[in-house]
């Protein structure tokens, strides 16, 4: 949702930077996933307002390196949107790590909080595997509820609002991630039956 409204309002905003950065988007891409690293560590560690800082600095590193990639190739670079992508999964992972980690270490209570950050990255992570599956096939796939900048907005408002709050803001990314799993399951079934009898 946020990324479909905002992705090419930001892209215009970030072009000129883009232009002016002297450093190769995995340079960038890297920053990005070493701040992601400290996030987790901080969710682990229960300084939640401190991974909130932590996401918005690794968002913006994210942001950088596809402008600064989009000023160097504006056809786009196979092996550039690869390392982004595989780094972008390997530093949510993370991300939801610190948390498991977080509820699991904290309380029996907080194991709740433990099961949902695991259905949520993996539910996140099987939906983008079934959008790069569908795109080797040849079809496009861009439906379901949320991406990844919607599951980043709703990780720093569970930052913000603290550790209590994990139960339902988790709950969301769970309910969201299925969705997406099934909605791009059904359109790609669908999309590829149809080739399959035409």
């Amino acid at each position: 949702m946020l990324t479909t409204l905002l992705r090419p309002i930001v892209r215009r905003l970030l072009a000129p930077v883009g232009r002016r950065i002297p450093f190769h988007p995995d340079v960038l891409s890297t920053l990005g996933l070493v701040v992601a690293v400290a996030t987790g560590a901080g969710f682990a560690l229960g300084a939640f307002r401190w991974a909130v800082v932590g996401i918005a600095v690794s968002g913006m590193f994210d942001l950088l390196d596809g402008a600064v990639a989009r000023a160097r190739n504006p056809q786009g670079s196979k092996l550039e949107g690869f390392v982004d992508s595989a780094m972008d999964r390997v530093a949510d992972s993370v991300l939801f790590l610190g948390i498991f980690l977080h509820y699991y270490l904290s309380d029996p209570v907080g194991h709740a909080g433990a099961v949902l950050a695991v259905l949520a990255v993996s539910g996140s992570n099987i939906a983008s595997y079934f959008k790069a599956r569908s795109e080797v096939e040849g079809v496009a796939c861009n439906v379901g509820l949320v991406k990844r900048a919607d599951r980043l907005t709703l990780l720093i408002l569970l930052g913000m609002l603290g550790p209590a709050w994990g139960v339902p803001i988790l709950s969301v990314l769970v309910f969201f991630s299925a969705h997406s799993m099934w909605a791009r399951a059904a359109f790609v079934y669908r999309r590829l039956g149809e080739r399959t009898s035409g």
